[in-house]
């Protein structure tokens, strides 16, 4: 073997540490003896490649990318001297030298690395359009996309399709694998799994959840996580959030470290929260106070405030000062404090520890805690883990002790206003990771909206659209910025696009309609969309609340009345009894009115519109406050307790994430 044939050797074998020093020394090799033929000039030229894989594949991209240039430089002077071989050079077979197209490829690829897509764009331009492979114009495509150069985009897609078989038709495509299958081969999951995806693609979202139930049904394919998490998806984009979170569980529970659309999951998990939080105050109100338990849970807690500010004090401490020892004592407490609200779940739920505990660390979602610090243990290179914790954000510090190895992460007590603050971060790290990723734009759309962003939140639900203009979350978040900055016009033209795109469903028929009712000589239009959105499913309550508050408006009492005693048939929740109690308080039924308030606060002690209501129901009938608290001083004032606490949660809880 001579020196080319070892430093080949090595790039075949992937030791690209012992590549990058060979080559380095082969390249000086050859710069620094002119007068002797090291090597020829395509092995000198291939030398340079393999030297800027190596740093590449070592993610040393700043100096790959200057050998590549280099390399680019032999390549023009070795097409200058094609034929000037000298006789004691054996001539290298063209396959083995890299393509210029390949190095340019490359060169994108460390440019793409660091970020400087414009000169990664300008590279991959450089290429000649006949000389473009499936995988260059693919690349151009997707810089055409971030740059906003949607017609160039659309001419390199075009280009890959006309290059490659996905020009045929779907029914071709599936023909075509299955005629290449092994004769006798019985595979006909398989084009089951193509149809399946093909509706997930046209977003057939039906037709696409009763094929992948058919395959997860057979016992061959069942619980195959692609399947259910495929169905999961599905369910997400067709609006079902309860079946798509039982679905993505699923998911989950037969493979934790499947990274497929746990961003997904971790959006549902955040919305779930609030129903946990609501169960944990109403469990605490029903445990007595009488008793020293809650209030030691909750010295335990001030406890870990005040720990927090001891650690500010300290926070550029090294190891070589004295306080170091302090600090080492304030993470262990730490880590004993946490570890009792960690645990929780696994305590008696009998005892008033844990809820306090709980109660009293609402923005805190467990299980979106404890999914987002499985999936970065899987990796931090995809967006996924990334949003998972932006949907539940730590406080604002990390403490890193080199000198033990390990990173500690601590949750503690946040506004929302800093966790809203956190979860821009973590959702920027995630586009950064992924500019592609639907789910960073539609999160940091999210937290820059209840920071009071409209503007710039409108900006990422615009983007969001441009990538995915099937989705119905980023129209939503578009039109709440719209009304919020009274641009009704382009919140009602942004409803009517997403009817046009994602068709007339029971949601995109409620927004519609919820944007006319914003204007006062509008509602009458609004109607005819919220009925035809109930018809369709009977199981969404949003266009009957919609519909409640219009004939609220409109003092149509009775029908109102008739309406959500209906719903209340089939359906139990806050809003339903709280908007009733409404129509009922107007039509002169205080004590109906007061049961169904009760009611209402008994499923959310922190909805406020009850609790209004009821205040002033009680403050303008007969049944007044005082006569309530007479009947309360009567029965023992056991009530008394439960409505001084319910202020305390009330506060509690205006630090929950919307």
């Amino acid at each position: 073997m001579n020196l080319f044939d070892h430093v080949r050797f090595l790039h075949e074998s992937e030791l690209f540490h012992d590549l990058k020093q060979l080559s380095c020394i082969v390249i000086s090799l050859c710069d620094n003896n002119p007068n002797t033929e090291v090597l020829s000039l395509s092995q000198r030229y291939q030398c340079m490649v393999y030297y800027g894989n190596s740093l590449y594949h070592l993610g040393e991209f700043l100096r790959a990318e200057n050998i590549y240039k280099k390399a680019l430089l032999l390549k023009k002077a070795l097409n200058k001297s094609k034929g000037k071989i000298t006789a004691t050079t054996p001539v290298q077979p063209s396959q083995d030298v890299t393509s210029e197209v390949d190095v340019k490829y490359k060169l994108y690829q460390c440019l793409s690395q660091m970020k400087q897509f414009r000169e990664a764009m300008s590279i991959l331009e450089g290429i000649s359009s006949k000389q473009r492979t499936a995988k260059v114009n693919v690349a151009l495509a997707k810089l055409y996309v971030m740059a906003g150069m949607d017609r160039s985009a659309i001419t390199s897609y075009k280009e890959v399709i006309r290059i490659t078989f996905l020009r045929s038709k779907g029914a071709d495509v599936a023909a075509l694998v299955m005629n290449g299958l092994p004769h006798g081969a019985s595979c006909d999951w398989l084009s089951s799994w193509i149809k399946g995806q093909a509706y997930l693609a046209t977003r057939e979202y039906g037709n696409a959840i009763i094929t992948f139930k058919q395959m997860d049904q057979k016992c061959v394919l069942k619980d195959n996580v692609y399947i259910v998490n495929s169905i999961a998806e599905a369910r997400f984009y067709e609006g079902n959030d309860t079946a798509a979170l039982t679905g993505f569980q699923r998911s989950h529970q037969l493979d934790p470290l499947f990274l497929k659309n746990m961003d997904l999951f971790s959006c549902l998990l955040a919305k779930e929260k609030n129903n946990g939080i609501t169960k944990i105050i109403r469990t605490v109100d029903e445990v007595t106070d009488k008793t020293s338990e809650p209030w030691i849970s909750m010295d335990i807690i001030h406890q870990l405030i005040s720990l927090f500010k001891d650690y500010q004090t300290v926070d550029k401490v090294t190891d070589k000062t004295q306080n170091h020892g302090f600090l080492l004592d304030i993470i262990h407490q730490l880590t004993s404090l946490l570890q009792i609200i960690r645990t929780v779940d696994e305590v008696t739920e009998k005892t008033p520890e844990p809820w306090i505990s709980i109660g009293y660390n609402p923005p805190i979602n467990f299980f979106v805690f404890r999914l987002s610090e499985q999936l970065i243990k899987v990796t931090d290179k995809t967006p996924e883990p990334w949003i998972s914790i932006g949907y539940n954000p730590p406080i604002n510090f990390f403490i890193r002790l080199q000198s033990l190895g390990f990173l500690f992460g601590y949750y503690s007590l946040i506004s929302r206003k800093v966790a809203r603050t956190r979860t821009v971060y973590f959702a920027q790290k995630a586009s950064i990771i992924d500019p592609f990723n639907v789910e960073a734009y539609l999160l940091k759309g999210t937290a820059l909206f209840e920071l009071k962003k409209s503007q710039d939140a409108s900006l990422h639900f615009q983007e969001a659209l441009r990538h995915a203009p099937h989705r119905y979350e980023a129209y939503h978040g578009l039109i709440s910025c719209y009304l919020s900055l009274h641009r009704t016009r382009e919140a009602l033209a942004c409803a009517g696009k997403a009817i046009k795109t994602i068709g007339s469903n029971p949601r995109t028929l409620t927004i519609y309609a919820s944007v006319l009712t914003n204007e006062p000589n509008m509602s009458a239009k609004a109607k005819p969309y919220l009925e035809k959105a109930m018809k369709l499913d009977p199981s969404y309550l949003e266009p009957v609340y919609v519909m409640a508050e219009i004939l609220l408006r409109d003092h149509q009492y009775d029908k109102g009345t008739e309406m959500l005693r209906k719903q209340l048939h089939t359906h139990n929740t806050c809003r339903l009894h709280q908007q009733l109690g409404d129509f009922l308080a107007q039509i002169s039924e205080p004590l109906e009115a007061l049961d169904e308030y009760n009611i209402a606060l008994s499923l959310d002690p922190t909805n406020t519109r009850a609790r209004e209501g009821k205040e002033r129901v009680e403050k303008h009938n007969d049944v007044g406050l005082e006569s309530t608290y007479d009947l309360e001083d009567m029965e023992g004032s056991d009530n008394d307790v439960n409505f001084d606490g319910s202020d305390v949660e009330s506060n509690w809880s205006e630090t929950e994430f919307s």
